[in-house]
């Protein structure tokens, strides 16, 4: 929990005659905003569900509580004229366990010197860690640096614990456990949305290394594991290869019963791919950047052409660069197409059942139609134009 204090201004204070928006004015916009980017920080570096923050102005407090959908926040209560409201609010809060304040029960700190970083560091120290590729190397060693190398972090840099995560297994009702230290990737710091990371991860039941992909998706979208299996199943080209994935269980936010009326839950979703790959601003040539590129294009065709799949959300972070090592021992590299959270099978885009209201993309990519026109359907030629678009973003920068 953090406490933000304020004496002058009110951030929440809604203006007369208007009960259903907060103030426009500079002050109050600006306060809404810089108690948002700490919401945004905590939810960005704690393994969280949901938590409380205590907003003070004045002699009046307010408990509010965030989630990925929203934050809701109690009516202003003076502490002055009623100093126990707060005492047991406080009272009750240090008194609630840590799933009662939001921490993921499916998370949870390892001890360097326990029997599973042992067992990651042995596979790390061992003979068939070369085997790896260099860039998966070089990501697991700055990943687990805290243990690896806990005298080596450079001035201010923080030390990353290790966290043990579970992740449902497939067709399985138990979950499956890694081992996860510094993000990898993040959709940024801020506290609504989907809120996506991405980790190098140890997994503890087949001793590799591997891709773990953390996020919470809206209720009209698909299951992105779920989308990876019928790929699979399709024999689309060019993809990750899915481990295990899917939607946890009982984990949906909490605050969009309180908000807009066209709000709906948001689900808790993790899947692991076998494949770490590297973002395709890494690339040497531009014949390189063309050949991955035309790759991940392939992957596009096939998931359109046999699975009736479109994947909707084409940019740069969505391809990425897989090296493997051939019999000679060199590293071989192919473009791949992932990140489908966002895909609709192509029957849901004839129905037009489901809701796209919150759906943005990546603005750099779009296509021209879909930013003249945000309310059209969605169709195969908007994620051509946006292949167009990468290539020549790349081109001139």
């Amino acid at each position: 929990m953090f406490v933000e204090v304020k004496f002058n201004v009110d951030p929440y204070k809604f203006p007369r005659g208007n009960p259903d928006r907060f103030s426009p004015a500079e002050d109050e916009v600006y306060g809404r905003g810089q108690i948002a980017e700490y919401a945004g920080e905590c939810m960005e570096r704690q393994h969280r569900l949901f938590f409380f923050s205590l907003y003070i102005l004045k002699d009046q407090f307010s408990i509010q509580i965030w989630d990925r959908d929203g934050m809701i926040m109690s009516k202003y209560k003076d502490y002055k004229k009623d100093p126990m409201a707060l005492v047991r609010f406080l009272y009750y809060f240090v008194k609630m366990s840590d799933d009662q304040v939001g921490y993921d029960p499916t998370v949870s700190a390892v001890a360097a010197n326990s029997e599973d970083v042992i067992r990651m560091k042995a596979k790390i120290e061992g003979n068939t860690f070369a085997d790896y590729p260099n860039h998966v190397q070089k990501y697991v060693k700055e990943a687990m640096k805290a243990v690896l190398r806990p005298n080596d972090l450079s001035k201010g840099e923080a030390q990353t614990p290790i966290y043990k995560v579970g992740v449902p297994e497939n067709h399985n009702p138990s979950l499956r456990h890694f081992l996860i230290g510094r993000r990898f990737s993040s959709s940024g710091a801020e506290p609504f949305g989907r809120g996506t990371k991405g980790y190098v991860a140890y997994d503890l039941q087949e001793d590799e290394f591997v891709f773990l992909k953390d996020a919470w998706r809206d209720s009209s979208s698909n299951p992105e594991a779920s989308t990876y299996r019928l790929l699979e199943k399709k024999e689309v080209q060019n993809i990750a290869t899915l481990c295990c994935g899917g939607d946890m269980p009982g984990q949906s936010t909490i605050t969009h019963p309180f908000l807009d009326n066209f709000k709906q839950p948001m689900y808790h979703h993790r899947l692991v791919l076998k494949e770490i790959g590297m973002p395709l601003k890494e690339y040497q040539t531009s014949q390189q950047l063309c050949s991955f590129v035309y790759s991940a294009l392939l992957a596009h065709q096939y998931a359109y052409e046999d699975a009736q799949i479109l994947h909707r959300d084409i940019s740069e972070n969505n391809i990425v660069i897989l090296a493997e090592r051939d019999a000679e021992g060199d590293e071989v590299t192919t473009g791949v197409l992932i990140d489908w959270d966002l895909s609709k099978s192509l029957e849901q885009l004839k129905s037009n059942k489901f809701s796209d209201g919150n759906r943005s993309g990546t603005w750099y990519y779009l296509s021209a139609p879909r930013l003249a026109f945000p309310g059209k359907p969605w169709e195969l030629p908007d994620d051509l134009e946006s292949f167009v678009h990468l290539i020549n973003h790349f081109a001139l920068r």
